[in-house]
């Protein structure tokens, strides 16, 4: 337990930090040196700009998935991922598609939601009408005072809206926010807005708040793999219908979208969170959890489309300080937001074709257990010899259908 004495960790550097940890018995000095050394030796120590109270780092491996094409452009495309199949699996289905298959994506806007509620009991039509008296100027003055950079960059504030809910009245405004994430420019505008309402008309709202459910920044990835065995690309469009009529399924099916989607996204400094988030809202609309894309036939093509709402950015915050995150834009060729969208929505729909193509065809354990071999074996003191002849002898077993375990490992390395 970390008592009272620790109260101010805040104020304390990374170093001093975890020297207060290891004077009280919370860590160990060999903990502290591991926490220490996860620091990149020629890195700034941006953990403690980040987030409070840092400690230390967790490496993540970074792969890379060389010359996707998009759109007919070439993209190198970094992850950030530990799973062991995922970069394995889209770079088999990118190889599919550049012999066989297309890529194409339309882009939409960056139109960010924003929303502040008040209580039903409020004067409905006064509010009403003040929005329709002030509304020019309210978005005059937002953009002169609040966001004039972004109003500068071709963003600022495009609508402001009144919505009825059973408990509410909501004032929603969407905001185009160009290649940034937005989050804290739409916060910022909320805050103000919400201010200048309150005070004219004497009434109090709940909060403000963006919405990560954001339906107004929607593009499109399609696939089109041709001439490929009927059967194979029948049972893929089989397995998405199953997924359709079953949330059970649909769940795992969007868990895979993401693994791609989400590896972009920390290699890339964007917030996952914030992306899966109205991913699964997206996905929830109808009133029944769904699979987010579609697979279906037209002759004899294999169409996969998706379309998602992605609240991502290119320039500001992590994204513009980490310096792995500058590697990998640097490397899709210094996306704008719009394309960085397409390259995410493009990774996900390879992946979840990689996940459908194994799962009709010899399944995932296979696939699986021959990547995650390696990650077996670091668990054992192996020399390289060792090491290679008992992969070989695992791989042969995989083959054959048999099980991979911990007591079979032990019994090759001593038997």
């Amino acid at each position: 337990m970390i008592e009272l004495f620790v109260k101010k960790l805040y104020e304390l550097n990374t170093a001093d930090r975890l020297t207060a940890l290891l004077k009280k018995g919370v860590l160990t000095q060999d903990e502290v040196n591991l926490l220490l050394e996860t620091k990149p030796n020629t890195w700034p120590d941006h953990a403690h700009q980040w987030i409070e109270n840092a400690l230390g780092y967790v490496p993540v491996p970074v792969g890379i998935v060389p010359n996707v094409i998009i759109n007919e452009n070439h993209h190198d495309i970094l992850m950030a991922v530990e799973e062991t199949s995922i970069i394995a699996g889209i770079n088999k289905m990118n190889q599919w598609i550049k012999q066989s298959g297309s890529l194409q994506v339309v882009s939409g806007d960056n139109l960010l939601i924003g929303q502040i509620p008040f209580p039903k009991a409020i004067n409905h039509l006064q509010l009403e009408q003040y929005l329709k008296d002030h509304r020019a100027t309210l978005i005059q003055k937002a953009h002169q005072n609040i966001i004039p950079g972004l109003y500068r960059r071709g963003g600022g504030l495009k609508a402001i809206s009144l919505k009825t809910l059973p408990s509410f009245h909501v004032v929603e405004v969407s905001l185009q926010v160009c290649d940034a994430m937005g989050a804290n420019l739409m916060n910022q505008l909320l805050h103000w807005l919400k201010s200048q309402i309150e005070s004219s008309l004497g009434i109090k709202a709940v909060l403000s708040i963006l919405s990560n459910l954001q339906t107004q920044t929607l593009s499109k990835a399609t696939l089109r793999i041709h001439h490929h065995d009927p059967e194979r690309l029948a049972r893929i469009v089989q397995a998405h219908q199953f997924a359709k009529e079953d949330p059970f399924r649909a769940a795992t099916n969007n868990k895979g979208i993401f693994n791609g989607i989400d590896a972009v996204c920390l290699a890339t400094g964007n917030d996952w969170r914030a992306v899966e988030a109205g991913g699964h809202a997206f996905a929830a609309q109808s009133g029944t959890y769904r699979p987010l894309g579609e697979w279906r036939m037209e002759k004899h093509t294999l169409v996969g489309e998706l379309s998602l709402p992605l609240q991502i950015g290119t320039v500001g915050g992590v994204t513009k300080s980490h310096p792995i995150a500058q590697i990998a834009l640097k490397l899709m060729g210094s996306p704008d937001a719009n394309q960085l969208r397409g390259i995410l929505l493009s990774v996900g729909l390879l992946q979840n074709l990689a996940a459908l193509f194994a799962l009709t065809g010899e399944g995932i354990t296979k696939g699986h257990m021959r990547l995650h071999i390696d990650n077996l074996l670091n668990h054992f003191k192996l020399d390289s010899n060792q090491y290679q002849q008992i992969k070989e002898r695992l791989i042969e077993k995989v083959n054959l259908g048999e099980t991979i375990s911990h007591h079979l490992i032990q019994q090759m390395i001593h038997g």
